[in-house]
């Protein structure tokens, strides 16, 4: 799964190179949880959270203020269907869509240096632990060291800057309803965050992110 990117690359090999990396970590994820299709949407969970999103936005608090650039809302009201409301803060927290100004660079940047080995470990570890799992950056980091479907060894010299990416991220998923208060995976996020992969990775939303 691991991708090969060289200095040297135009842009169109290295979007290419890109592509695959997105196709080859699908592939890993969709084997690794292949009942990802059969689950169903909490739908109860989903409401919830997309009414503390649309009111968290309307009212610029932190952290929601990221979403109104970020999930492409800035010139544009919140979807009025829920389900894309939600899709939209969702995948926002891995591929923003616009530029979020008001947040710190690095902040960004790490969560943008997180790899698909990082993805693939960190989500299919936490959907196996089931609800109420730990998401603590430290838990995460055990999920991808300990994910069977990852090969070969990670330089432990990442360990902090992927910490950090999680430490970025929790926030944002608390907002969104995946993550509760504690730092555990909730029932939607369960399913939420196999989704959030699928989509970033699938064909025909892939754009050389992360």
């Amino acid at each position: 799964m691991a991708a090969v990117f060289d200095d040297d690359m135009d842009e169109e090999a290295f979007l290419a190179a890109w592509a695959q990396a997105d196709e080859d970590a699908l592939e890993v994820l969709l084997e690794a949880l292949p009942r990802i299709a059969d689950t169903r949407v909490p739908l109860p969970e989903l409401q919830a959270a997309v009414a503390r999103i649309r009111a968290g936005v309307a009212d610029g608090e932190w952290p929601y203020d990221y979403f109104r650039p970020a999930a492409n809302w800035a010139k544009a009201p919140l979807p009025h269907d829920d389900f894309e409301c939600f899709m939209d803060a969702l995948i926002s927290t891995m591929l923003p869509a616009g530029d979020v100004e008001d947040w710190e660079p690095e902040e960004l940047a790490a969560v943008a240096s997180l790899e698909h080995a990082d993805w693939v470990g960190s989500v299919v570890g936490v959907v196996r632990a089931g609800p109420g799992a730990s998401m603590d950056p430290e838990a995460m980091l055990d999920y991808i060291d300990h994910c069977p479907e990852l090969e070969g060894d990670r330089d432990p010299d990442d360990d902090i800057v992927i910490e950090h990416a999680f430490e970025v991220l929790l926030p944002l998923w608390q907002a969104i309803g995946i993550v509760d208060g504690e730092r555990r995976v909730t029932r939607l996020g369960i399913w939420a965050l196999p989704m959030l992969l699928v989509t970033a990775w699938s064909v025909e939303t892939t754009d050389g992110s992360g």
